[in-house]
This record gives structure tokens, C-alpha cells and sequence, in this order.
């Protein structure tokens, strides 16, 4: 699934690459700040990230004009955090909202949100690669017996979390 990126600090930008990429996701990072949507239409694009405070016009502006060339969700990655500013971009079409510094998870989690509402197969698609790409083995261990099993975080991750929710002292 591919990304789109509309961020202009560069730090910023690649930072949510990375994240992504790490994530399995494929970005494109858009920097022809006074084109945006003639080079957004040279992608396939499942989301686009887009900040609010761009040059030479406003992520709202370039959100109302995406909206008119393709049915994409938006998501707002924004450090403008007042309660107007999150109003108008659902307004514009924005699908969510979140502000500098967030929380790699929450965004994650917003990001799989938009996809399954856009497209419910894109979800299964991503969970499918993830699991069929990232496999390695680690060792496991529960009480005094450790064990080497071959999966990957992700799916540690699911098989440890609901062991620990079951087991929570009281």
C-alpha cells in the first residue's frame, strides 16, 4: 500500500517515511509544494499525510483539491492543535487529525483505521505482507521453559499480549 507524504520540514518527512516503511507500507514523499496534486496524480495512492502549514498554500487548500481529483483519505499531521483547526480540515475532507509530536502508535493506528474504512481488503493485505515478510526466529520463553519459535514481532506480540492480560495480578 502506497502513502503519500505531504510534509515540508524534511526531518519531519523522513521520519514518517521510515516509520512507515518499517511498517510495511510503501510512501511517496511529495515536495513540489507548488504542484502538489498534478504530482499526487502520477501515484496510486491509498492515504496521503498531509500538514497543515505549507508553502505557497495551506494543507486545507491542497486537501479540497485532492478531494476533487481522487477519493482518497486524508489524514492531518499538523502541529496546529486548536479545536477550529481539526473542524475545518473534517470540513475540507480530511478523514482524521493528529498533532506534532504524536504518538508512533496512535498514528499507526489512525493510518490502519483510514485504510480499512476505504478499502476493508487493504487491511488484510498489509497483515498478509507484514506476517509473510518480516519472519525471523525468537526465543520465547513462559515461566522456567524457553522455546525458539519462527514468526515475526507482530505476531509475538499477539500471542504474548493476551497471555499477559489473562495472568494480571490482582
Amino acid at each position: 500500500m502506497r502513502i503519500a507524504i505531504i510534509e515540508d520540514d524534511e526531518i519531519t518527512r523522513l521520519e514518517l517515511s521510515k516509520l512507515l516503511n518499517t511498517q510495511g507500507y510503501e510512501t511517496v514523499l511529495l515536495t513540489d509544494f507548488e504542484n502538489l496534486t498534478e504530482e499526487l496524480k502520477q501515484y496510486s495512492i491509498e492515504l496521503v499525510l498531509l500538514d497543515i502549514n505549507l508553502p505557497y498554500e495551506n494543507g486545507y487548500e491542497v486537501c479540497r483539491k485532492i478531494k476533487q481529483v481522487m477519493p482518497v483519505p486524508i489524514i492531518f499531521v499538523t502541529s496546529r492543535d486548536t479545536n477550529a483547526d481539526e473542524l475545518k480540515s473534517i470540513q475540507v475532507g480530511g478523514i482524521d487529525f493528529i498533532t506534532k509530536p504524536y504518538d508512533t502508535l496512535i498514528l499507526l493506528e489512525k493510518i490502519k483505521r483510514a485504510l480499512q474504512l476505504s478499502n476493508p481488503n487493504n487491511f488484510r493485505e498489509l497483515v498478509k505482507k507484514v506476517f509473510l515478510t518480516s519472519s525471523q526466529t525468537r526465543p520465547v520463553s513462559l515461566g522456567s521453559r524457553l522455546k525458539t519459535i519462527r514468526c515475526c514481532v507482530n505476531q509475538i506480540d499477539q500471542l504474548w499480549l493476551p497471555f499477559c492480560r489473562s495472568t494480571m495480578w490482582v
